[in-house]
């Protein structure tokens, strides 16, 4: 006969186990709940008390999933509703890139400062195309 300590750990083990293939199939979908377009560019770091924390490679991609975080949400909560996801913070290196920052476009003025005597053609072209793809979107 088992006693109650043991069935209890058992019980909380399945639990743990359940939990953490739930995450495993949030992360391995992760692709199709945001699209290709921008799984290629965010990621997923963390989640923190309802809170998906996530990594972007720039300021405009975090603009782009910010104007889609809806839809997203939705998505997350019908297709993983264990997960408990209540809002997003994205992040381009260590910089929070709030929703306040992205409204306001002042995030992508930014980023595009150069620091004076600087210039950077590679950045400028993948600005101008991301202004592009979100002009784009408005169409």
């Amino acid at each position: 006969m088992r006693d109650s300590a043991h069935i209890i750990r058992q019980f909380f083990d399945r639990e743990i186990v359940a939990e953490g293939e739930d995450w495993i199939n949030f992360i391995s979908s992760w692709e199709t709940i945001i699209g290709l377009d921008l799984a290629s560019h965010i990621t997923v770091r963390d989640l923190k008390r309802g809170v998906l924390l996530l990594n972007c490679d720039h300021p405009g991609w975090a603009q782009i999933f910010y104007m889609k975080k809806s839809a997203i949400l939705r998505k997350i909560r019908k297709q993983f509703p264990r997960t408990e996801v209540r809002s997003f913070r994205v992040f381009c290196g260590e910089e929070n890139i709030n929703r306040e920052l992205v409204d306001n476009a002042r995030v992508i003025e930014e980023f595009r400062r150069e620091p004076a005597g600087e210039e950077n053609p590679v950045r400028d072209e993948e600005f101008s195309s991301l202004l592009e793809n979100l002009r784009n979107l408005g169409d």
